[in-house]
């Protein structure tokens, strides 16, 4: 572990990992179960997960997409039934999927930006991420989207190897865009960014490479070829319907609001009260100085957040069903590499500068904690289960609904004579 967080025996920065971490933690869970969302989709997990466990039905798909009748791969299912089983199908598994999720994404924020800018932006991003609002209110929700940022963060790195001229990424690359496909579908969105960076990277890639991660990528997708090839390819045609309907002349409103809502995740990881489209001014400062910078590094990835946002707002412009915020969880990498860079620009400026950078971050590390200590979603697990246990005594009967983790707990319960 401390040859992949790169410590070197450096204790400063392993308390300093340490302390971050134990403070996301703690803004978190230190109310566990009760700051953990059970809604639509934990009920629908619960359901499966019960499927799996106890009628032995062991799926080739995963959970369903926006798009009609599309589903991604079956491998979180798989994941969360080993909390499952851990738990004796008890649905409070979801929350320590969301723990385990929630040390994979510290984790991942802190090697990979340690290994592309160095220790000081790794700091600054882990930092970021633990005292955001948005960040720890979206860390209590375990369901797919939750494995997006992490995996977005191993394959922007694995591009970035790439860009370098590293062919053994090209692999990692394949099976990264493998699982995204088990994750959800905004992973097809890098893409743009995949071909950009063979363009620019300065040699070749070779063809044995090029097949490597190609031949990872197929593996990664073959439980979806499977069902597809079984079942008369239905996976495959939702996609084709989709795109032949998908796209529809943009009104005034449409290009308006999607331009806003491009921006949604830098602002929603700043949040700034007083301050509205501070978001807007972080990336057209961050894409001011990077793309101008002297560091190779700052331009490539300042071309990569642009073609990215450029990426989102254009597909979510011709894209006229509804667009949820986690379709933007993508950009979250780049967002906290931007704001480690420009702090690191503030902190090696002149003295007055860099106290009133201490003093605002003073102010925006209380606002973002005190917007989320002691809140809690309601009904709350054990009010679901008190629900539940109430209609068994009573003799009432809860019908099966597919989102209802209630009906699954009334469920659990007579299974096991409760």
């Amino acid at each position: 572990m401390k040859r992949l967080l790169r410590l070197n025996g450096n204790k400063l920065a392993t308390f300093i990992i340490f302390l971050f971490i134990s403070i996301g933690f703690l803004l978190r869970f230190v109310s566990f179960p009760d700051t953990i969302v059970y809604e639509w989709e934990q009920g629908r997990d619960a359901w499966v997960m019960k499927s799996m466990l106890v009628d032995g039905q062991f799926p080739f798909v995963g959970p369903r997409v926006a798009i009609e009748d599309f589903h991604l791969g079956p491998l979180y299912y798989y994941i969360l039934s080993a909390f499952y089983v851990l738990t004796g199908l008890d649905p409070v598994a979801s929350g320590y999927l969301a723990i385990t999720v929630f040390f994979l994404t510290a984790l991942s924020i802190y090697i990979v930006t340690n290994r592309i800018a160095g220790n000081l932006p790794a700091f600054i991003s882990l930092g970021v991420y633990v005292c955001s609002s948005y960040m720890t209110l979206m860390d209590r929700v375990a369901w797919n989207v939750s494995f997006v940022v992490p995996l977005t963060y191993w394959t922007v790195y694995a591009l970035y190897r790439i860009y370098q001229g590293s062919n053994r990424w090209v692999a990692g690359l394949g099976v990264f865009m493998g699982l995204f496909m088990h994750v959800h579908v905004t992973g097809v969105l890098l893409i743009p960014l995949i071909l950009a960076t063979c363009m620019v990277r300065k040699n070749r890639i070779s063809y044995a490479h090029v097949y490597a991660g190609a031949g990872m990528l197929i593996v990664c997708l073959l439980p979806l070829l499977m069902f597809d090839i079984v079942h008369g390819y239905p996976n495959m045609m939702a996609l084709m319907t989709f795109l032949s309907d998908a796209g529809s002349p943009a009104t005034l409103h449409t290009v308006f609001i999607r331009l806003v809502d491009v921006f949604f995740i830098p602002e929603a990881i700043v949040y700034i009260p007083a301050v509205k489209f501070a978001s807007f001014t972080l990336m057209v400062l961050w894409w001011s100085v990077s793309l101008r910078s002297k560091d190779e590094t700052a331009r490539y990835f300042g071309r990569m957040s642009l073609l990215l946002f450029v990426t989102l707002y254009v597909s979510t412009v011709l894209y006229d069903g509804t667009v949820f915020e986690y379709y933007y969880f993508i950009e979250i990498p780049f967002v906290l590499l931007a704001i480690s860079w420009l702090v690191v620009q503030v902190l090696s400026s002149t003295s007055p500068v860099r106290t009133g950078a201490a003093l605002f971050l003073l102010y925006w590390i209380t606002v973002n904690i005190v917007s989320t200590v002691g809140f809690t979603y309601r009904p709350t697990l054990d009010e679901r289960k008190q629900e539940a246990l109430d209609a068994v005594r009573e003799g009432r009967n809860i019908q099966y609904d597919e989102g209802s983790i209630t009906s699954y707990l009334y469920d659990y319960y007579i299974r096991n004579g409760t």
